[in-house]
């Protein structure tokens, strides 16, 4: 046992001072330093763990999470939380309400187009939370968002774009 001591003390060592200072304090505990050194590698268990957490958020429904931030939204609105930035957008009115929304817009479709991936998620974020801070600035609720895409899916088979020549 001793041979491999000697062993991971040498290769720890030479890893210490090339590994962030945040990985220094760790071996500097005496019986811990061993162990600490694999716990460089515990240290993407935990990344590996925050990881693990958003799968369970994946399992929340699309319309609870719009309904989430229409309800952080209207807190807003009604004073009960605080956001200087979502304050600033609703105080704007719905012409920079309707603005941010097309901006936002365009920039997912730019990202589309240019085919990165994590821009045009982070630009989707970005214009489902505009849409919704129009939809609340101007008193649409979800139930009525809802109750449109039911009844496109009804008719259309799916909440699709209506056809610009039927009437439905």
């Amino acid at each position: 046992m001793a041979k491999p001591k000697a062993k991971e003390s040498p290769k720890r060592t030479p890893s210490k001072p090339r590994v962030s200072t945040a990985n220094a304090p760790k071996p500097s505990t005496s019986k811990s330093g061993p162990a600490k050194s694999q716990g460089a590698g515990v240290t993407k268990p935990n990344t590996a763990r925050a990881k693990r957490a958003l799968p369970s958020s994946v399992d929340i429904a699309p319309q609870d999470r719009l309904e989430r931030l229409w309800t952080a939204v209207q807190e807003v609105r009604d004073g009960r939380r605080d956001s200087p930035r979502t304050a600033r957008l609703l105080a704007a009115g719905p012409p920079k309400l309707a603005q941010k929304v097309v901006e936002e817009a365009a920039e997912v479709a730019i990202e589309a187009v240019i085919g990165r991936r994590d821009a045009l998620i982070n630009e989707s974020v970005d214009l489902l939370y505009n849409l919704v801070a129009l939809w609340n600035g101007l008193g649409v609720g979800l139930p009525a968002i809802w109750a449109e895409m039911d009844r496109r899916e009804a008719a259309l088979g799916m909440a699709e774009k209506l056809p610009k020549t039927e009437d439905i």
